[in-house]
């Protein structure tokens, strides 16, 4: 997730609105994400204020999580 923060801040996409699409494990990615934000401090400066949107489409539910990062 450290590479995608680095993505959404390199030249031009530093000012850019974002929408957050996560699909079945990705609501585990995107929660990994708000985890780095947090433990980044300055770093991200107004990420959260880019966000205009999130889509959670069939997010793996806390018990299954153990099993979808495994692949199965």
């Amino acid at each position: 997730m450290q590479h995608v923060l680095d993505l959404c801040y390199e030249g031009h996409r530093r000012e850019q609105p974002l929408l957050c699409h996560a699909f079945s494990v990705g609501g585990y990615m995107y929660g990994e994400l708000l985890n780095n934000l947090y433990s980044s401090g300055e770093r991200y400066q107004n990420f959260d204020k880019r966000i205009f949107g999130n889509i959670f489409d069939s997010p793996v539910d806390f018990d299954g999580f153990p099993t979808a990062l495994r692949g199965r």
